[in-house]
């Protein structure tokens, strides 16, 4: 049987049932990919951004800048990972929610995502596809729900319209 790539960065759930439902898959894994086994052994918190912020850093951006610098170690990924976050620091300019932005930055840092799949993910769920239509205007029924609208509004953001 064909199984899919088991450790990508969007299947590691899928690594922590596979040790308990077939060990030998799981014994034969290990021998293949050294640091497998910590990640059993760490379950969700191996790639999980805190839930705190580290006292010695100032936000949630500081944080990410210092692991990527820090953890990082290639310098092609490095480069890449700092232009896609300052092309999303451009283009989310105002969005009102950045703490999540930038926490699942350091997510996708912390599991070497430089292919940017779990950010790309992020960016395209549907409360951020209604959250952009409502920056261009549109107004869309679920808007009352869409916690980054509210936000937004509580900011005092308004949407860009056609006439600016």
């Amino acid at each position: 049987m064909r199984v899919s790539n088991l450790h990508h960065e969007t299947s590691f759930v899928s690594l922590y049932y596979l040790q308990e439902i077939e060990k030998h898959t799981w014994e034969a894994l290990c021998r293949r990919l050294p640091g497998i086994n910590t990640l059993g052994q760490l379950k969700t918190d191996a790639y999980a951004c805190p839930k705190t912020l580290p006292y010695m850093f100032k936000d949630w951006r500081e944080y990410r800048d210092h692991l990527l610098k820090h953890i990082c170690i290639h310098p092609e990924h490095q480069a890449k990972f700092r232009h896609y976050f300052e092309q999303m620091d451009e283009k989310l300019l105002l969005f009102p929610d950045k703490e999540e932005m930038y926490r699942v930055q350091i997510k996708a840092v912390l599991s070497n995502d430089y292919h940017f799949t779990q950010l790309d993910n992020w960016k395209t769920r549907p409360q951020m596809a209604d959250w952009r239509n409502w920056m261009k205007g549109k107004t869309h029924r679920n808007n009352a729900k869409n916690k980054y609208i509210q936000l937004s509004i509580q900011q005092g953001i308004q949407p860009v319209t056609a006439a600016e």
